[in-house]
């Protein structure tokens, strides 16, 4: 296969491909790490500061819980808020020691809309024996969108967004295959949808990504679910190298 030259794609994907260690290699990577660490950190402090807060005014939220319903409210959402959070923390943790990281081996470097894709996960041994999957290729566009400007703040504010510009989902009946050092791989393929714009990422975070989740849909415990980004782009609109 005839390696990719990024000198032809636009100038800001081309600063953003160059960035990038995983793709110019023809791989990526899914690991829980960074959400469990987000996780972690958000749970101690919130839960940090509330026992701060119900320490310093116990006998306030004390009166106002006496004087009615409408007391409880807030003590509660920020309590529920808390418990949520370590949940969350708790679950994900549990994720990551069973899972572990997950490498998408891209094969088609790039992948180009309406062709297909195909490549090879790489996970640990937990997945063989398993042998019905669902494969789904989403392309969602990021947008900003203005957020309403305070009283007392006038500065303008936005928020990233992301929503669904297309998809295409395949289930496949295949057995992962032993590589020999205690981990599995899994053949993928899927097409890409026809009409749709290739990866774009500007400098100002919006753009186009393309998406690729696989997850086992066999029913059997412990479920498993990985997502990468892989790069797509349109013949037509590369430049000329």
């Amino acid at each position: 296969m005839t390696a990719f030259n990024p000198a032809c794609l636009p100038h800001e994907e081309r600063r953003h491909w160059m960035k990038r260690r995983d793709w110019p290699a023809g791989f990526t990577r899914h690991s829980a790490a960074f959400v469990m660490a987000f996780l972690w950190l958000f749970s101690a402090v919130w839960c940090g500061l509330t026992a701060l807060i119900f320490r310093a005014n116990g006998a306030k939220i004390e009166a106002a819980m006496d004087a009615g319903l409408t007391g409880w409210i807030v003590p509660v959402l920020v309590v529920l808020v808390g418990a949520i959070a370590v949940i969350s923390a708790i679950c994900t943790t549990i994720s990551w020691l069973r899972f572990g990281s997950t490498t998408l081996r891209i094969d088609t470097l790039p992948s180009f809309v309406g062709e297909s894709f195909r490549g090879r996960l790489e996970a640990g041994d937990y997945l063989l024996g398993r042998r019905r999957f669902t494969m789904t290729l989403t392309c969602e566009e990021v947008i900003r969108q203005a957020a309403p400007a305070r009283r007392r703040n006038r500065k303008k504010q936005s928020h990233v967004v992301r929503r669904q510009a297309g998809s295409a989902s395949r289930t496949i009946d295949r057995l992962p295959i032993p590589d020999g050092m205690g981990r599995s791989v899994l053949k993928l393929d899927i097409d890409v949808p026809e009409g749709l714009p290739g990866s774009l990422h500007r400098d100002d975070g919006t753009g186009y990504q393309w998406i690729l989740s696989v997850t086992t849909s066999d029913g059997h415990e412990p479920a498993f679910s990985a997502a990468f980004e892989i790069p797509v782009y349109r013949r037509e609109e590369l430049l000329a190298a």
